[in-house]
């Protein structure tokens, strides 16, 4: 028991009594103040009278008391400070005398207090600080009075069974603070006083809410306001609403929310406001709306409509604004619109058709990538988009057909890859573009034909290449070059057309390799280069025309050229480079143009038709198994005078049906297996111009005759 006596409990006056369970105070008591952590953590008390004649319990004074349950609060009481019952685990009951003094509940007064179910506030109370009542998980009911002004930031955050709260009107409060009633999963409705001016950040996130009213007073639903609202169906706003602005992530995560009609006061939507709102299936953006950020309707799996008020104030389609809206099939992209960003309806799924009004001036990538569902998309002319960019239409497997705009001049990387029902591409007669660039078509399987513009220059690096059902073709004039692996593996380009007065210079490496169905090609008169591996593996090429223009026919040009029957050169060709005819085994005639000084090694290595070759006298140089295995090969003439000093290593090896060979009177040395394996040659006349045969030249039933 206290003595009458002492004024003051001191700070920490017990903190040595952990064994306390009761205090008693003899009456009148002179007590005014209990000091702060007076009674910290008694563990084993559970009962004390306040005295009438206290006006302060300071801070954590009760802090820890967890077998407290009750206490009675004295009218006498002035203030209570921070924390003073924190943690007062068994504290069900907290009472107030009639005629209280007390004004504010400090920072977390009961925070923690996990078995209170209901407290009184006084109608004295002007503000209630963070904290206060946080993670009181038992606290059913709150009635907040009029005169309250503030609930700070975190007041009730975590009361998980507070199911009511209610607002003595006329209220006096003019912000619900941040956090103020977040994680209340119990808390499905609650009346929001027509004071309040500002809903701010995650106030009622993770709450129970299912329906919400928000009074036309409120200008601003700060960010993450309603996130994480899992059971939130319905959000209603009173007329006149003064609500500018629905900041971020306000309604993130309101899974079940299917019913808002954004007022027409609002003119900005933040990020993700609508994140993850699973429920919402429709939503119309009033014409007030300018701004709607990245993601703001991201995930909004139900949503099957979106509708622009006309005239619209939006300019543009945010990234990400509609990812993954699965089910989104009817949006009208308003006029005012000049941008639509990278992603911006990525994964509709359900989205058939798009219209592009002629204001959009941007187009960025992926904007539509994955709509797998898109079979029509048109653009309103006159457009202004110039670039459409990587990846646009990438997944946009049911688009069959598109006309592209005549203002468009250049596309990015993998625009159409995986369209697999793409057929059609209708370059505009009037096009700008003078280029077609890399994997413009990579993944599109139904095209079989395509008509490039006039106003092309240049068909870049793969441009064409893996587009396997690709049937015709038609260059207009204006291509100046068709680079590397242009068209490489189109499988079934069985027609290729050059426009009249081509103005076409060079063929570049692989540009046809494995064009397998090609059966002929008439190079235009103005290409000069014919790169390397340029048709090898066209193994229907039965035909090809090459014009004079041509000063040069790289390696392997038309290697494993298979049914390649007639070639005749230029007669300006001056070198036959490595392999360029090599396994051609249809060729059964070949005329070596005058000029030729140079054939290369394997040029003719395997064409197992060909049956006579007559070399100019220009050549001077045949490197090792230039005709090698060129089983049918009878005769070989050299003009005169000739110029050939070496016969290489294996030049004639595996020619098995050679029974006659003249060797040119300017050759010096034959080399290894030059004639190697040549079975029907019986008999060679040697010229005594040669000064050396190396081991096994010829094979050994072969018979060499000094010529005299």
């Amino acid at each position: 028991m206290i003595p009458k006596t002492p004024t003051s409990i001191k700070s920490k006056c017990f903190v040595q009594s952990k064994f306390l369970e009761e205090v008693e105070f003899k009456e009148p008591s002179s007590v005014t103040t209990f000091g702060s952590y007076a009674f910290n953590k008694l563990c084993f008390l559970t009962s004390i009278k306040i005295p009438s004649s206290v006006k302060s319990i300071e801070e954590y004074c009760f802090q820890g008391c967890i077998k407290l349950s009750q206490i009675n609060i004295p009218s006498s009481v002035e203030i209570i400070g921070q924390y003073a019952f924190s943690d007062c685990s068994s504290l069900q009951k907290v009472t107030f005398g009639e005629k209280p003094l007390i004004t504010v509940i400090k920072e977390g007064t009961f925070r923690n207090c996990s078995l209170l179910t209901s407290i009184d506030i006084p109608a004295t109370i002007t503000s209630i600080e963070k904290y206060a009542f946080g993670s009181c998980t038992s606290l059913e009911q709150m009635k907040i009075p009029s005169s309250v002004t503030l609930i700070d930031c975190c007041s009730f955050i975590e009361c998980k069974s507070l199911k009511q709260i209610t607002f003595d009107e006329p209220s006096s409060l003019k912000e619900i603070n941040e956090q103020t009633f977040e994680s209340c999963e119990s808390l499905n409705d609650i009346k929001i006083p027509s004071s309040i001016t500002a809903i701010k950040a995650s106030a009622f996130s993770k709450s129970g809410l299912t329906s919400i009213e928000i009074p036309s007073s409120v200008k601003v639903i700060a960010k993450c306001a309603f996130s994480g609202c899992s059971s939130l169906k319905k959000v209603s706003f009173e007329a006149n609403s003064s609500i500018e602005v629905l900041d971020q992530h306000a309604f993130d995560g309101c899974f079940a929310l299917n019913d808002i009609a954004i007022p027409s006061s609002v003119h900005s939507i933040d990020i993700n406001c609508f994140n993850e709102c699973r429920s919402l299936n429709e939503i119309a953006i009033p014409s007030s709306v300018q701004t709607i950020s990245p993601g703001a309707f991201n995930c909004c799996l139900s949503l099957t409509k979106v509708t622009f008020a006309e005239p619209s104030s939006l300019t543009v389609i945010e990234s990400n604004l509609f990812d993954n809206c699965k089910s989104l099939k009817d949006v009208k992209i308003p006029s005012s619109v000049t941008a639509i960003k990278s992603n911006a309806f990525n994964n509709c799924t359900s989205l058939i058709e798009i219209a592009i009004p002629s204001s959009v001036e941007i187009l960025e990538h992926s904007a539509f990538k994955g709509c797998e569902s898109l079979n029509k998309v048109s653009f309103d002319e006159p457009s202004k988009i110039q670039v459409i960019n990587d990846e646009t239409f990438e997944g946009c497997n049911s688009l069959k057909e598109l006309t592209i705009p005549s203002s468009v001049t250049s596309f990015g990387v993998d625009v159409f890859r995986g369209c697999n029902s793409l057929y059609l591409i209708d370059f505009n007669g009037q096009s700008k573009m003078n280029s077609i660039h890399q994997c413009f078509f990579n993944g599109c399987r139904s095209i079989k034909e395509i008509k490039i513009p006039s106003s092309i220059v240049l068909i870049t690096s793969n441009a064409f290449e893996g587009l396997k059902t690709l049937e015709r073709i038609t260059i207009p004039s204006s291509v100046i070059a068709i680079k590397n692996s242009a068209f490489r593996n189109c499988t079934s380009l069985a027609q290729v057309t050059f426009e009249d007065k081509s103005s076409l210079s060079s063929i570049d490496d692989f540009s046809f390799y494995n064009c397998s169905s090609l059966k002929e090609i008439s190079i235009p008169s103005s290409v000069e280069i014919i790169g390397k591996f340029s048709f090898s593996l066209c193994t229907s090429l039965n035909k090809i025309e090459i014009p004079s223009s041509v000063i040069s026919i790289k390696s392997n040009a038309f290697q494993k050229c298979t049914a390649l029957k007639d070639v005749v050169l230029p007669p300006s060709t001056l070198m036959i480079k490595k392999f360029t005819f090599f396994d051609c085994s249809s060729l059964n005639k070949f005329v070596i143009p005058s000029a030729v000084k140079f054939i290369g090694k394997g040029a003719f290595g395997q064409c197992s038709s060909l049956e006579e070759v007559s070399v100019p006298a220009s050549v001077s140089i045949i490197e090792r198994e230039a005709f090698k295995c060129c089983s049918k090969l009878k005769k070989v003439v050299f003009q005169s005078p000739p110029s050939l000093s070496v016969i290489e290593e294996n030049v004639f090896n595996e020619c098995s049906s050679l029974d006659h060979f003249e060797i040119p009177s300017s050759v010096k040395l034959i080399r290894n297996s030059a004639f190697g394996a040549c079975t029907a040659l019986k008999q060679v006349t040697i010229p005594s111009s040669v000064i050396c045969i190396e081991k096994s030249a010829f094979h050994e039933g072969c018979k060499l005759i000094a010529q005299s």
